[in-house]
């Protein structure tokens, strides 16, 4: 492997980690009002002053946080750069294959 290579693969794994602790969105997967854990996400992602896209899903379909949820992370009609998981259980396994 040459030096060219290295540098290369350097630089998409530094891409990769910026895009990781950077993104330009976020799906919060498992988006409810009932939920402590999507409740504090999302207070904290708009109090941090987070400047990206915030997409809600839930299967449901229901709104959430005052926005309306994509039914899957697919609906969510953008990119997904960061996909939190807060679906308990079984819908949590659904919605990593959906990521």
């Amino acid at each position: 492997m040459s030096a060219q290579d290295l540098d290369a693969a350097d630089a998409a794994q530094a891409a990769a980690v910026r895009a990781m602790l950077s993104p330009a969105s976020i799906a919060i997967i498992g988006a409810s009002d009932k939920s402590r854990w999507s409740i504090n996400v999302v207070e904290n992602l708009r109090e941090g002053g987070y400047a990206g896209r915030v997409h809600l899903v839930n299967p449901r379909g229901a709104i959430a946080h005052g926005q309306p949820c994509a039914t899957r992370c697919a609906a969510v009609g953008g990119r997904i750069d960061l996909g939190l998981v807060l679906a308990p259980g079984p819908g949590g396994a659904g919605a990593l294959a959906d990521l």
